[in-house]
């Protein structure tokens, strides 16, 4: 299909070009098998405290509010190893949902009355795409962020699926496509770039994953950039 999707960005006028890919020197001195195996990742995950200010080693913060946010939701980053890859599963919204419709996200969604974000982000995670609950086994969180457009607060959640991905299935009326991308091709120089975007509360660096079919921005984009940074900077 080549890289990049439907989706239609808004970028605002004076929008220029960003930094370069912040992981080059270290992907070339590593070996990508090793960086990205699925236990090495499952390791940074489990000792990484997203209440903590990362001075040291990745030091890329999830971008600020832009508002105090109106309600709660969680998402779910679903690991999985796939041919001696590790890969992250994504879904493309549908259509016919009123806000972020064809934006690229993690399943997930706002939370129930009485309910955990977890509980949330895997409840949601089995309606969306089918993966039933118990196949999936959380090991963190990055940090939360809040959204633009919808005023939500969003708490990330990282988890492996144990054994062999089940079939999923897409609900149509949140999900019209699901697919899988490896973590070293999300670091691939072709795959992300970086842009400046001028805000009314500042200015803030946008980031892209031009994937295969697809285009990743916004709060997803915020999400993959945080654990790229995470798996691939850490000692």
């Amino acid at each position: 299909m080549g890289r990049g999707g439907p989706q239609v960005i808004p970028r605002p006028d004076g929008w220029r070009p960003g930094g370069t890919n912040p992981w080059t020197s270290t992907l070339q001195r590593a070996d990508a098998a090793d960086l990205f195996a699925l236990s090495r990742v499952e390791k940074i995950l489990a000792s990484h405290n997203p209440a903590a200010p990362h001075l040291d080693g990745p030091s890329t913060p999830m971008r600020p509010p832009f508002m105090n946010a109106t309600r709660n939701s969680a998402v779910l980053a679903p690991l999985f190893e796939h041919e001696g890859e590790t890969r992250i599963l994504l879904t493309r919204r549908s259509a016919r949902l009123r806000s972020h419709a064809h934006q690229v996200a993690f399943p997930g969604g706002r939370l129930d009355e009485g309910e955990t974000a977890e509980e949330a982000a895997l409840r949601e995670t089995e309606e969306e795409v089918g993966l039933p609950r118990d196949r999936i086994r959380i090991i963190g969180k990055l940090e939360n962020l809040t959204t633009v457009v919808s005023s939500s607060s969003i708490t990330p959640f990282v988890g492996i699926v144990d054994g062999t991905m089940p079939p999923l299935v897409p609900s149509p009326r949140e999900v019209e496509r699901i697919f899988h991308v490896s973590l070293a091709e999300l670091a691939h120089p072709e795959c992300y770039h970086e842009e400046v975007w001028d805000f009314a509360d500042g200015t803030f660096p946008v980031w892209f994953f031009d994937v295969d079919g697809d285009t990743v921005w916004g709060a997803t984009a915020r999400m993959l950039r945080r654990l790229l940074d995470l798996v691939i900077l850490s000692k």
